[in-house]
């Protein structure tokens, strides 16, 4: 990271607000008024105090700044960003491209540790997409959800032998589960 040139420096990010003056540079951003959800970091900016979020006011450039859907609220919608290109990097970062297709004849699975947390809803879903067989840990009360948005099988992270259950249905499936992620600390 770069070095922060001022001090108090604001050291997140991610924000979402409603936009309240545009510069004369936004011609894409929707106007004053309108919620968006915004990357607003200073590191990219030499350090200037008047970006990065946590903050009344915050200056992000336009190329940052997507609306907020209808169905976000502001806390969802800050989270959103990180969420997103935390777990699109965790796929670049393991070598999987996002536009990999996977069919099910193809046989490949994933595991997802920690799946109804923000960041692992969205590896869920993201590993839907290109196509894995998603196998799951989370706490029990959250199974349905973590089925819902597109895990084939969850399992209790807590259980004495979630392993071994995720082992034996790895193999009783007979795909190829080469590929996890861990999106909660102390998981493996």
């Amino acid at each position: 990271m770069p070095p922060v040139p001022f001090y108090s420096a604001i050291i997140r990010s991610d924000t979402a607000r409603i936009v309240i003056k545009l510069g004369s540079n936004f011609t894409t951003v929707p106007g004053p008024g309108i919620r968006v959800i915004a990357f607003a970091s200073q590191f990219y900016q030499n350090g200037s105090p008047n970006h990065g979020s946590f903050q009344q006011y915050t200056l992000a450039q336009s190329e940052a700044v997507i609306p907020l859907p209808d169905g976000l609220s502001f806390e969802e919608g800050a989270v959103f960003l990180f969420v997103v290109l935390t777990a699109l990097t965790a796929w670049i970062t393991i070598g999987i491209s996002l536009d990999t297709k996977y069919t099910p004849a193809d046989k490949q699975a994933v595991l997802i540790w920690g799946a109804s947390s923000s960041l692992g809803t969205f590896a869920v879903q993201s590993a839907k997409t290109l196509g894995f067989t998603v196998y799951a840990t989370a706490s029990p009360k959250h199974h349905d959800l973590v089925k819902k948005i597109g895990a084939n099988a969850v399992f209790d992270d807590r259980a004495s032998v979630v392993v071994s259950q995720i082992v034996s249905d790895v193999k009783e499936d007979g795909v190829n589960r080469n590929t996890a992620l861990c999106v909660v600390d102390g998981a493996f």
